[in-house]
C-alpha cells in the first residue's frame, strides 16, 4: 500500500487576492494533489456560497497571499 505525500498546509487559513476585485478573501486549504503540485483552496466553506479551486501555491506572487 502507498501512501499520498501529505502537505502539512492542509487545514491552514490563508487569504489570497482575486484579481477581478483586487481584495483579499478568506480561504481553506483542504487537500493536495501531489502529482500536480496543486493544494484545493475552499472559499466560503460550508455556507451556500462555498466554491473552490486547485492552485500551485508556488505560482502565487507573495503579495497575494496572507
Amino acid at each position: 500500500m502507498s501512501l499520498q505525500p501529505f502537505s502539512p498546509l492542509i487545514g491552514r487559513k490563508v487569504r489570497t487576492r482575486l484579481l477581478d476585485d483586487n481584495n483579499f478573501y478568506e480561504t481553506v486549504i483542504t487537500d493536495y494533489n501531489p502529482v500536480e503540485g496543486r493544494h484545493a483552496l475552499v472559499y466560503g466553506i460550508s455556507t451556500i456560497k462555498e466554491t473552490w479551486e486547485w492552485v500551485n501555491l508556488a505560482e502565487i506572487s507573495p503579495e497575494d497571499i496572507q
